[in-house]
């Protein structure tokens, strides 16, 4: 062990908890360890059932000689100590209670912290002089020249500070987070040595179009040579160890981030020219159930009626009975309500659909002489339909289908104005879909006329991915 260094020094005069990248000083830890684990193997317990109650006996399995009054003993989450025998007394105590053995300085420390919640930051580096920021989160609460120390504050289990220390000269900045712990010190011990120098020529590669790549370059403590740059960097830089990121100007999480890192060292040179990120080829697809009501698709006056075995329009109708008698004109006007259900099949950007549908309605009849009469009408029908759709924002699902419905209904007046209506036809239906699971639609049929909304209730399982991954290393050949 090196009682030189700084670190050891404070340990032993102090016996603080020290923070340190020098392996030499961690053996100060190592002993202590050792020494309590070895200590802890020379004991042993005894255990004596006295009705609901447990005695239990610490002894030294050498000597046979019970331990002290006033051992810290944690039994099942409580804390205990030995009485003048080295003995306690546990009532139900559990087959599977864990038995833990502090220790007496530990009762000490725990006592004190109850009245201090502040621990010393020692800093010292070498050389000495250089300057010494301590951040709490992204506030600066200290800066001073090293050697020197801050009276932290301890908050809570694992209290964390940032310290970044700038050595004068030619000498590379240092930045570490250190825990501090309740009722220790905490040393920080940083040998600087000087800066040496390489050259590096980081670029992205250009086609006819120019480049839609942006080049961050970062060193090894992490400040930033160039954030997002689409010309690179060209020139000399401070010989370490570098990280590159390669991405597209959009930042669109569709094209893959490409990583790359390497050592600079003194008076040497690296060169890589990197190739445009690619397209991650970003699929999805699924299946789904789209059920609702619509309203609407109304039987017009021009719609064809069947009478007796022949098909007239309404106008039709009224003529060809007008000579004969003025009981059975006949304008019809409905409204009509369906329900229907669907399954459909989604790709990336496509969607299909098969669809049954159950309509009813109402029908209302005018005749010259004969008045009004109401009576109902149904049909059952289905149809095919495809289209694209997208998210236009969020999980919110704007789709467009065009398809075929085939459909015809019938009155229940079999007698006085017997009909049957034909409501097959083309049609065309913008949706909107809010969160995947409810939404409205707007289906118009040119071939009778009439237009209907929807209702619609989604249930959908739509995966997305990608081919490729959101970010990969970087190798020769491929990427650079």
């Amino acid at each position: 062990m090196e009682r030189s260094q700084p670190g050891t020094l404070f340990a032993r005069r102090y016996g603080i908890f020290f923070h340190t990248t020098r392996n030499g000083e961690q053996t100060f830890e190592d002993y202590f360890k050792y020494i309590i684990s070895r200590s802890l193997s020379d004991l042993d317990l005894a255990y004596e059932f006295k009705g609901s109650y447990t005695r239990i006996t610490l002894f030294d399995k050498f000597s046979y000689q019970p331990i002290g009054a006033g051992l810290p003993l944690e039994i099942a989450g409580k804390m205990y100590k030995t009485d003048v025998n080295g003995a306690i007394l546990v009532e139900s105590l559990a087959i599977n209670d864990a038995i833990f053995v502090s220790s007496y300085e530990k009762i000490f420390l725990d006592n004190f912290t109850l009245l201090s919640d502040t621990g010393k930051i020692y800093v010292a580096t070498e050389p000495e002089g250089a300057e010494v920021e301590i951040y709490e989160g992204d506030d600066l609460v200290e800066n001073f020249a090293s050697p020197s120390y801050f009276n932290a504050r301890y908050f809570a289990d694992s209290t964390k500070y940032r310290i970044k220390i700038i050595p004068e000269g030619d000498y590379s900045e240092y930045e570490t987070t250190v825990t501090l712990k309740r009722g220790y010190d905490v040393f920080v011990n940083q040998e600087f040595a000087k800066k040496t120098y390489g050259f590096m020529n980081i670029e992205p590669k250009t086609g006819l179009l120019g480049s839609s790549t942006l080049i961050t370059i970062e060193d090894g403590y992490g400040k930033r040579l160039v954030d997002r740059s689409p010309e690179g960097f060209q020139g000399e830089a401070v010989s370490g160890r570098y990280t590159v990121r390669v991405e597209d100007d959009s930042l669109d999480e569709k094209y893959q981030v490409v990583e790359d890192s390497f050592i600079l060292r003194e008076d040497r040179k690296i060169e890589r020219e990197y190739l445009a990120p690619i397209d991650r080829e970003y699929s999805r697809g699924g299946t789904g159930f789209n059920w609702g009501f619509r309203f609407g698709r109304n039987i017009q006056s021009d719609t064809t009626v069947n009478n007796l075995g022949t098909d007239f329009t309404a106008a039709e109708y009224n003529n060809s009975v007008n000579n004969k008698s003025r009981y059975t004109d006949i304008d019809i006007t409905s409204t009509s309500l369906s329900f229907f259900g669907a399954l459909e099949k989604y790709t990336t950007n496509l969607v299909f659909g098969v669809e049954a549908e159950y309509l009813i309605g109402g029908t209302q009849s005018t005749g010259y002489y004969s008045g009004e009469s109401e009576f109902t009408h149904s049909g059952f029908g289905g149809g095919v339909y495809a289209g694209i759709y997208d998210y236009w924002s969020d999980n919110r699902v704007a789709s467009l289908i065009a398809g075929y419905s085939a459909m015809t209904v019938e009155s229940d007046d079999t007698v006085q104005y017997p009909y049957e209506a034909d409501l097959s036809s083309v049609f065309a239906e913008g949706r909107i879909f809010f969160g995947e699971t409810f939404g409205l639609s707007l289906r118009y049929y040119p071939e009778i006329g009439s237009a209907a909304l929807s209702f619609n209730f989604l249930g959908a399982d739509i995966t997305e991915s990608y081919k490729y991954p959101a970010s990969v290393e970087a190798r020769q050949g491929k990427h650079y």
